[in-house]
Formats: structure tokens, sequence, C-alpha cells
């Protein structure tokens, strides 16, 4: 017998040794449970229910056996179009690939089971879910509301005052000093525009630190918790933006760039 489980029977083979061999007949049923719940159907196994809104399936192509709550980046679709059109146009399978920043600051979900190199899992790309998030400092911890993928780190998030994830709500119990289990809302709109101080000059072509400022409705105050702002305003010769000055920052292709400067 080959060694595929589920290579084509040869003529005249035994029907016994067909049907006793269990690696073909799990291979059989596993094909079936994945055509059963591309198209909502039941299946032999508890697990394999019809998938709900924000849950997509996923392959594992990282190279390597992940945990539940695994931070995967989105890739290509299994199947192309040509390969296989109804897999393509009735139902959502990528491969979940090692993520890269900040090339997938938007693609990316959260692993809803263990999953074995090559295997086909749940994986949550929009809605409330759990991860685990990285604050590099209190300030962090007191000001970030977001959470962005790192980059080839599937272990865990980290904090921001923008991403592609809102955290809503984060245990008290740290992981690693600096890594908290949160509740997150993936596919949140994070913030674009952000304000403050610098805490250096900002001369042309180059980049600096930016003291972040809120506002309470009446006065602002310093979050403490700061940025890297990069230039984009200045021309060729022109002075740099004095450290103090107030600053509008948006963010753009995984960095912050200053929009607007108070006056020298």
């Amino acid at each position: 017998m080959g060694t595929d489980p589920l290579s084509f029977v040869r003529p005249g083979q035994d029907a016994d040794e067909i049907l006793l061999d269990s690696a073909r007949v799990n291979g059989w049923q596993e094909a079936t449970n994945f055509v059963r719940r591309l198209r909502g159907g039941p299946t032999s196994e508890a697990t394999l229910t019809p998938l709900p809104p924000g849950v997509i399936l996923v392959r594992n192509d990282t190279g390597a056996d992940r945990d539940r709550y695994a931070i995967v980046a989105l890739g290509d679709p299994v199947f192309t179009r040509s390969e296989n059109i109804f897999t393509f146009q009735e139902a959502t399978l990528l491969k979940a690939i090692a993520p890269a920043w900040p090339a997938h600051f938007h693609s990316w979900g959260v692993l809803l089971e263990p999953l074995r190199a090559n295997r086909i899992g749940r994986c949550l790309v929009s809605g409330i879910g759990v991860a685990l998030v990285n604050f590099a400092s209190a300030a962090a911890i007191a000001a970030h509301q977001y959470a962005l993928v790192n980059d080839a780190n599937y272990s865990y998030l980290e904090s921001g005052f923008t991403g592609h994830a809102r955290i809503l709500a984060r245990d008290t119990t740290a992981v690693a000093t600096t890594r908290y289990w949160c509740k997150i809302m993936l596919g949140a709109p994070g913030i674009n525009e952000v304000f403050g101080t610098l805490d250096g000059s900002l001369a042309q072509g180059s980049s600096a630190t930016m003291s972040v400022f809120t506002h309470d409705g009446s006065s602002w105050s310093d979050t403490t918790a700061n940025i890297t702002v990069y230039d984009r305003l200045l021309k060729s010769g022109a002075t740099a933006i004095s450290s103090g000055k107030w600053c509008v920052a948006r963010w753009y292709s995984g960095r912050w760039w200053a929009e607007s400067a108070e006056c020298n």
C-alpha cells in the first residue's frame, strides 16, 4: 500500500486490507467532515460545528504546531479559484503564517484551538476573544487601549495607542511580569491621530520621542506614555521643530508621522 492513506485503491486489492486500514478510513472521515463543515452540515465530531460569525478556517502553514490563542497572520487562500472554485467561492480557508510587522497590521487572527502543522482549525478574525498582550510599562497599562501584532511573534500582542484590536478588559494577574490575558475586540478600528509634546527636537527626515497627552473635556494631561514620531513636514534645510512644542501625529504604515506642529 502507498504511503498516502488516501491513494487510489488498486484493482483487485483485498477489501479487508482497505477497510481495516485505520489511516485510510480516518482520512476518508476527515475529508467528509471538512466538506460537511464547508456546507454547514453535521459532522462526526462535536467540535466541527458550523462556524460562528467572525470565525474562519485556517491551515497551519507556520511550520510548527501552535497552541490555542496563538497569534497568526492570514495568508493566501489554501485553494485558488482555479484549483477549487466551490471552496474559493463558498468558504473561507486561508493559510495561517508568521506575523510580519507592519505588513500584517490588519490581517491576523487568534487560533481558537491547538493546531498541528499543516492541519486545519478555527481562527477568530473578527469579534470578541482572548489574547495575551504585552504592556511595556505601567504607563502603557494606563494609556494603551489597543493591541498590535509583533514581528514573528506567535505568543502575544503588543499594546499601543492604535491597533487592529481594542483591549476591552485586562486580567489583574501578570504573566511574565509585563504580559496580561485580555479580552479584545478584534477588527475594531484604532485611532489614527494623537496629540502631545516633543521630548526632543524633530529635524528634517529624522525622528523624536513624543509624550502623548489626553483630554478629559476640560484640560490636557500627560499620559506618561511615549511614542516615536517621524518627520513628514519639514523641507530640506528647514529648522528643526523645537523640543517642547505641541505636535499632532498620524498613524500610517506602521509609524507615527508628524502631521502638524506648533510654530517655533
